[in-house]
């Protein structure tokens, strides 16, 4: 008899929403998590008005509570805000039905929500943590702040994000340079933009691509007051950025925070060279000048001087490309972290089963 398949209960934003939580979530979709065990997904966020937001909110907590207690495990997919407000919620109404949750925690600025929370919101944050079967982190520096503030070490597995591996890619010869994310403070798309005008007269033809929600009308200002407009084109939100990844040659995000950003690791995957900030888990794949290049965060002159290396050198262009996607394949396969992932599920259910065997022996 072929063993049952685990009943797993996830629940996060709309898979089809903008950001890297919906990637994260989109790929379990798409990439066979079904496959490998009885899954339910339940979206607790779209966009839309503040108030369809609550609805919404409403809604998948009604639905949430009506069906948890048929589930081997939850699986709450946390990023920062209202997003904490709402799993929180979901791990309360789980824990009182006896099933076991497991956070996984995708916010790049978790440190900064945690660390600006007075004592009681502190204390409300440990308990939802500490109560979670399992608390899945991105990166060995993100258990490390976590294990330091809120959990005991035991509790929290490192499971990097993964992306599906492309089975050939080009390397192009454009000069184009992608970013690829939210246009706000802390992807930094202004440092990038200054470092565009300190370079923009070396080269020809440079085009600088823009993709990513945000406040874009400032940005494109920004490019304006600089002179370098004509080499910035700001595209919006883009749902499907598989055209960018091959038409470009270089990745660029020089953010101040991060966790494990899906972006990168997909454009490293199609084999553009990325240059990125050691933020968060990034310096724990990007060995600097072999997959990629480190540089510090908000410094235009050394982002401007990186890029223009890369833009005149076609050949470490593809070699550093070539590096990366290499990275991708060896290390941060889809096939492998699903592996991971279901054996994870497996070790909560088997503990939960343990606990509650014991709880009605003592009974």
């Amino acid at each position: 008899m072929l063993p049952r398949q685990l009943k797993v209960l996830m629940a996060g934003p709309s898979p089809y929403a903008n950001g890297g939580v919906a990637s994260v979530a989109r790929n379990y979709l798409e990439q066979g998590l079904a496959d490998r065990c009885d899954l339910r997904y339940i979206t607790t966020m779209k966009e839309g008005s503040k108030i369809y937001k609550l609805f919404l909110a409403l809604a998948s907590y009604a639905e949430f509570s009506r069906i948890v207690q048929k589930y081997d495990l939850v699986h709450l997919h946390v990023s920062k805000g209202a997003s904490i407000t709402r799993k929180r919620l979901l791990a309360q109404c789980a824990q009182r039905k006896g099933v076991p949750y497991i956070i996984h925690l995708h916010s790049g600025q978790f440190d900064q929500v945690f660390e600006s929370a007075d004592e009681s919101g502190k204390r409300i944050l440990r308990d939802f943590f500490r109560g979670a079967a399992a608390v899945i982190a991105l990166s060995e520096e993100w258990k490390n702040y976590l294990v330091s503030q809120l959990c005991p070490p035991e509790q929290v597995v490192v499971l990097h994000n993964a992306v599906q591996v492309p089975e050939r890619v080009s390397f192009k010869q454009n000069h184009t340079v992608l970013f690829l994310g939210r246009l706000d403070s802390n992807k930094s798309p202004d440092v990038l933009i200054r470092a565009v005008a300190l370079i923009a007269n070396k080269f020809s033809d440079l085009k600088f691509l823009f993709a990513g929600d945000g406040d874009i009308e400032t940005y494109q200002s920004l490019a304006r007051d600089l002179n370098v407009e004509k080499y910035c084109e700001f595209l919006g939100w883009v749902s499907d950025p598989e055209p960018l990844f091959k038409h470009s040659d270089i990745f660029c995000l020089p953010s101040k925070a991060e966790g494990m950003p899906m972006a990168l690791l997909e454009a490293m995957a199609h084999g553009l060279a990325p240059v990125v900030t050691p933020v968060g888990g990034i310096p724990s794949f990007i060995k600097d000048g072999v997959n990629g290049y480190l540089v510090p965060v908000g410094d235009s002159k050394v982002l401007a001087k990186t890029l223009a290396s890369l833009i005149s050198n076609s050949s470490l262009r593809a070699k550093v490309g070539s590096s990366a996607r290499a990275t991708i394949r060896d290390y941060f396969s889809m096939d492998t972290h699903l592996d991971k992932l279901v054996s994870l599920y497996q070790k909560v259910s088997d503990q939960s089963s343990c606990f509650s065997k014991q709880g009605k022996a003592v009974s």
